[in-house]
């Protein structure tokens, strides 16, 4: 089974990852690797990968400003 986290280097992301390695095929993806709201650059990494059975998107921004 593949299974694709996003925000991989969060607590959250390399707990799955830990939980998960080596009983499947796990695919991570940080920010530093796609930019998920560049839809160009999302597609061609579903391409290279395949699309994966199960997909955990824990990607976020922490540094948001608190202003509105």
């Amino acid at each position: 089974m593949k299974i694709l986290i996003t925000g991989a280097n969060g607590y959250v992301g390399k707990t799955l990852n830990k939980a998960f390695k080596g009983k499947y095929d796990v695919i991570l993806l940080t920010r530093q690797m796609v930019d998920l709201y560049d839809f160009n650059q999302v597609k061609e990494f579903f391409k290279k990968f395949n699309f994966p059975q199960i997909f955990f998107y824990f990607f976020t921004y922490s540094h948001i400003s608190t202003k509105v």
